[in-house]
């Protein structure tokens, strides 16, 4: 991969980066055309043309609502991921290296690998064109998913508390960094809870966790089932944002659009408090969503020190703002149709969807330029839905 993404990186500085012509809608489909190989969908076209679970599970529920030809695609590339995991004797990785069909965990096994692997198998199970087939792949694999639900919760979950165990490390979305008990990190633990608790797809390891033995259509159900937010609001919450993780008050922007985008906490004053606190102090400013309003490299992985430290700290990340614009839609959606606006004319402006933008809107380029931002993403599908359906009902994964 660190060959291929140096041969991206030279042909961009003799090239410059793809260009497409037409509406902001038309080049991030045209984006998303290009992250299919044939078989299944990749993270981008550019650095990143392997299987990235982490990526495909961002982008699910929106490839769902797009409908076709991005149902069926998903579908497929579930389908010969978990193949490939389980011919490989393989617990499910953040990654599989097409080149020879090689998982690999980039950098440490996934604390969100396998609960947006199932949400986003559940998400095709509730589009009638893809029910059946979801279904049929769950049912193939019903050993093997039971197998990876003991697995993470051995390997996640501190059998004390229910929160994410604090001796090891995960990767997550900021893979850049050795994560540990997050806000994010529990996010995930809930979403594959409810996941497994509410279709029946494994063991219910957790939900006793979350104040139930069995699921219920939502977290104030007469107090019959889990509720799948409470341990983020004991541990996370601070009044007006999430904290990023335990032992310190900082919080991150991924730390306060997942609960939400997750369906995990469903409050909207939570996250209208939210949203006002990211604009407040600066995350979502000149564009969403920084990971930290402020540089901070603490926990970086040393080689990323090096050559890109701004990576995952200041810059502007498309997923996360991606998530956030679908969440400020639901709240304010005056203040949703200008950002969105915003976003559309940087996108005809450049003629992509940049993964980074730099506080000028530009595709970011690390201090040492030795790094630059990917483009047409795969979680394009999310900005796509929204643009397409500002009025449309709330997104959420799974």
């Amino acid at each position: 991969m660190g060959a291929h993404v140096a041969s991206v990186r030279m042909r961009r500085a003799l090239l410059g980066h793809p260009r497409r012509a037409g509406t902001a809608e038309e080049i991030l489909r045209a984006g998303l055309e290009a992250c299919w190989s044939g078989r299944y969908l990749t993270a981008s076209p550019g650095h990143y043309r392997q299987v990235w679970t982490r990526d495909t599970g961002f982008a699910a529920s929106a490839l769902v609502r797009l409908g076709e030809p991005h149902d069926e695609r998903l579908l497929k590339t579930l389908a010969w991921a978990i193949d490939v995991w389980r011919r490989r004797g393989s617990h499910i990785t953040t990654t599989i290296n097409p080149l020879l069909r090689w998982p690999v965990d980039i950098f440490d096994y996934g604390v969100d690998s396998l609960p947006l692997l199932l949400a986003s198998l559940r998400s095709l199970a509730g589009r009638p064109s893809t029910a059946s087939a979801a279904a049929a792949l769950a049912r193939e694999h019903r050993v093997w998913i039971a197998a990876e639900v003991e697995h993470f919760v051995a390997e996640v979950v501190d059998p004390d508390t229910g929160l994410v165990r604090s001796d090891r490390h995960y990767s997550a979305h900021r893979d850049t960094f050795r994560n540990g008990t997050t806000a994010y990190a529990n996010t995930m633990v809930a979403l594959l809870g409810r996941t497994v608790a509410e279709t029946g797809w494994g063991p219910d390891r957790l939900s006793g966790y979350f104040g139930g033995s069995r699921a219920s259509s939502g977290s104030d159900a007469g107090g019959t089932g889990p509720d799948w937010g409470s341990l983020l609001r004991r541990h996370f919450w601070l009044g007006d944002r999430f904290r990023d993780r335990l032992g310190s008050d900082e919080t991150s922007g991924e730390a306060n659009v997942w609960p939400f985008f997750a369906g995990v906490v469903e409050d909207g004053e939570m996250l209208g408090r939210v949203l006002a606190t990211l604009q407040r102090e600066g995350y979502a400013s000149p564009y969403p969503l920084r990971f930290q309003a402020k540089h901070g490299p603490e926990g970086m992985l040393l080689v990323f020190r090096v050559y890109s430290s701004d990576y995952q700290t200041t810059t502007a990340w498309t997923s996360l703002g991606s998530i956030y614009l679908s969440l400020l839609r639901e709240v304010d959606p005056a203040a949703g149709a200008v950002e969105l606006e915003r976003m559309r004319r940087l996108i005809e402006r450049d003629g992509t969807f940049w993964e980074v933008l730099d506080d000028r809107g530009e595709g970011w380029r690390s201090r040492s330029r030795l790094s630059v931002s990917d483009h047409s993403m795969l979680w394009g599908a999310i900005l796509l839905e929204t643009l397409e359906h500002p009025q449309g009902p709330p997104l959420r994964v799974g």
